[in-house]
């Protein structure tokens, strides 16, 4: 019988509460929109440009990190070759300080060995000199035998050879 009833009405009828559920429903709708649909979309739409700054500032703080760690080896491979720099120039500066030392060394042992040729030089000199005052004095001593004895001629000449022989024994160099 609903179906009877259904289909004798007319299919469009408007009434009075058609209307007053339309405006209920528009006054639902401006409400709605009003209070929730603006508020949710502004918050939305905040959540989005935060997202949209974060993804920016995470872009940028990658980049930043890639330059300073661009940085960060270019400083790395300046201090190794500084590093290697002062090696270098350690190994040069340790080299001329060894060279300076030995020709230092070199030069002190030459010293050392000029001042014993010097000592040992005034050494056979000293007895040089002494030996001659000692043939000196010999010769003086011939001579006084030779005027206390009034020995002849050929006794003063063998005397006098025999002093100059020692004489000239003592005073050659190189014999002992």
């Amino acid at each position: 019988m609903l179906h009877a009833l259904i289909l004798s009405q007319d299919l469009v009828s408007l009434d009075w509460t058609f209307v007053a559920e339309l405006i209920a429903f528009l006054i639902l709708m401006y409400l709605l929109v009003r209070i929730l649909y603006r508020p949710v979309t502004t918050a939305l739409n905040n959540r989005a440009n935060a997202i949209k700054s974060g993804l920016a500032a995470a872009e940028e703080a990658a980049r930043a990190a890639e330059n300073a760690q661009l940085r960060t080896k270019e400083q790395l491979d300046e201090a190794r070759s500084q590093a290697q720099e002062i090696l270098r120039q350690a190994n040069v500066t340790a080299g001329s300080m060894r060279e300076q030392t030995i020709n230092e060394a070199r030069a002190e042992a030459q010293k050392v060995i000029e001042r014993g040729k010097a000592e040992i030089e005034r050494e056979r000199q000293a007895a040089v000199d002494e030996l001659r005052r000692v043939v000196a004095d010999m010769a003086i001593l011939a001579a006084t035998r030779v005027v206390e004895k009034s020995l002849d001629t050929q006794d003063n000449r063998r005397l006098i050879e025999e002093a100059i022989a020692q004489t000239s024994g003592f005073a050659t160099p190189g014999r002992p």
